[in-house]
């Protein structure tokens, strides 16, 4: 889906060396060139290199920049990192930036990262364990606390599959990441799987607009 832009987030970024290929793509929409930087952080919610490092020293009106991870880890001069980084991005030219993080696979299929449901907790489309579509549920906190994630979990007839408000995390770290396969739900809800797809609806302790979610599926 090469429709969805982050206004502030670039998710789920591999490591050099990855046989996953990133390709952040830093849009300036307005009519004023300027900076933007950003804040690069692991799974666990730790910085990596400096906080607000300068990306891109100027970006022109209606320019493009791509970055690829090589590069994104050269600006924060740091050789690594496990997992998938996200970063927070900033510009002078405020709402006029806009971010794409494409992914290209090794069976080179690009994929889009950066589709985002701030205020809806609502993830969908999750297949079951057993089914050849493998899902990457990624819950991130983008908040400064950490806090308790639950989950309700309904199959397409709209059934509980489990108990509902399950725990996911006592605890999701300040800048963290949560990454859930189907099999690692299947496991929170004591459950062996479910028949089509199911959705989760989640709740939380931490602060209104700090839980963002992702489900990919590869």
């Amino acid at each position: 889906n090469m429709s969805c832009v982050s206004n502030r987030y670039a998710h789920s970024i591999p490591a050099p060396g990855n046989a996953d290929q990133p390709f952040v793509r830093f849009y300036n929409t307005g009519n004023t060139a300027g900076t933007v930087r950003g804040t690069l952080r692991d799974q666990n919610g730790n910085v990596l290199g400096t906080p607000n490092t300068v990306l891109i020293p100027s970006l022109g009106a209606k320019r493009v920049t791509v970055m690829t991870s090589t590069a994104i880890a050269n600006a924060f001069a740091v050789p690594g990192w496990t997992g998938r980084a996200w970063m927070d991005v900033t510009a002078d030219f405020g709402s006029d930036l806009k971010i794409m993080n494409l992914i290209r696979d090794p069976s080179n299929t690009l994929n889009n990262m950066s589709c985002e449901f701030a205020s809806d907790l609502r993830i969908y489309n999750i297949p079951d364990p057993g089914n050849p579509d493998a899902a990457y549920v990624r819950i991130y906190n983008f908040g400064a606390s950490s806090g308790a994630v639950t989950g309700t979990l309904y199959d397409q007839a709209g059934n509980l599959i489990g108990p509902s408000n399950t725990a996911l995390t006592n605890s999701l770290p300040a800048g963290g990441v949560m990454v859930l396969s189907s099999s690692d739900i299947a496991g929170l809800f004591g459950v062996s799987g479910w028949s089509g797809r199911a959705w989760m609806a989640l709740s939380s302790t931490l602060p209104a607009g700090d839980l963002h979610v992702q489900n990919l599926i590869r």
